[in-house]
């Protein structure tokens, strides 16, 4: 299944003071400003909604299953199109300090990534982490690279103008000769 990754780099404005495993608040932080940033509706529960099967939000956070789909009609929700990975060692961040996190679109996810790029601006508007509802832990988006064969490439410029982002396969690499060690960060 084709696949993009993205690295969102942010500036704090504010102090940002993050949990030790910052990935729950980072996709509670998306789903927020993405819901905020395309509901037109203001409908309270989404399948309810008219717009169900065309929404952006529901399809990211509460992802249907496709109609008439034999391998899912068990499950209530497919498999989210994304993964939001905080970048390590970010848990402090000063005012003016860099940081960001990375973000992996899949499949019909990656046409959205404008969507994703304006939900993450915006939360940086709002704040996140200890003391947002306090005005800490606002940031601002300074671009957007996308993962390619050789290297990352800038593709966004806060300002700017959208740079087309082809998705790629990800390659997989030879299976390691041997004993392998795996690390499970948490």
């Amino acid at each position: 299944m084709p696949l993009a990754r993205h690295r969102l780099h942010l500036i704090a404005q504010t102090a940002i003071h993050l949990p030790d495993y910052a990935g729950s608040m980072w996709r509670g932080a998306l789903g927020h400003s993405l819901r905020r940033t395309v509901c037109v509706t203001g409908e309270r529960h989404c399948p309810d909604c008219l717009l169900y099967r065309s929404c952006i939000y529901p399809y990211v956070f509460d992802t249907p299953p496709p109609e008439r789909t034999e391998k899912l009609r068990k499950y209530p929700a497919a498999p989210h199109p994304f993964v939001i990975e905080p970048w390590p060692g970010c848990r402090n961040v000063a005012p003016g300090e860099a940081f960001g996190v990375d973000l992996v679109l899949i499949g019909r996810g990656r046409s959205q990534l404008a969507y994703f790029i304006e939900a993450l601006r915006r939360a940086g508007q709002s704040g996140i982490g200890k003391g947002a509802a306090q005005g800490a832990g606002r940031y601002v988006l300074a671009g957007v690279e996308q993962e390619r064969a050789a290297g990352w490439q800038r593709i966004y410029t806060t300002g700017g103008r959208l740079e087309s982002h082809a998705a790629q396969m990800p390659s997989i690499p030879p299976l390691p000769m041997g004993l392998v060690r795996v690390e499970l960060l948490t």
